[in-house]
């Protein structure tokens, strides 16, 4: 499932993701082993990402830089201690608020 996200180019936007669902609800019996997150889009340059960190189940990032009318592609993806992978998206769209 992709979020939709309005961002002003000012901003730095945090972005988080709760995998406590995917990691069967049960975070004692399985955690984050890596999160790694990425953006695409037409602009240039990218956004920056910054401040990724996980805490229990959820992974989060600072995003920064958009340009406006540009819309990017957020990506977090994580592998979990079991060796399970999940990916999520955000659309975040460059504009004023």
């Amino acid at each position: 499932m992709t979020l939709h996200v309005l961002q002003d180019p000012a901003e730095n936007l945090s972005l988080s993701f709760d995998w406590s669902l995917e990691l069967d609800g049960s975070p004692a019996t399985d955690t984050i082993s890596t999160s790694t997150w990425a953006v695409e889009g037409d602009g240039s340059p990218l956004p920056t990402i910054t401040g990724e960190q996980t805490v229990g189940a959820v992974a989060s990032c600072l995003l920064s830089g958009v340009e406006a009318g540009v819309v990017y592609r957020v990506l977090n993806t994580i592998v979990s201690a079991e060796g399970k992978t999940f990916a999520n998206s955000y659309a975040v769209r460059g504009g004023l608020r």
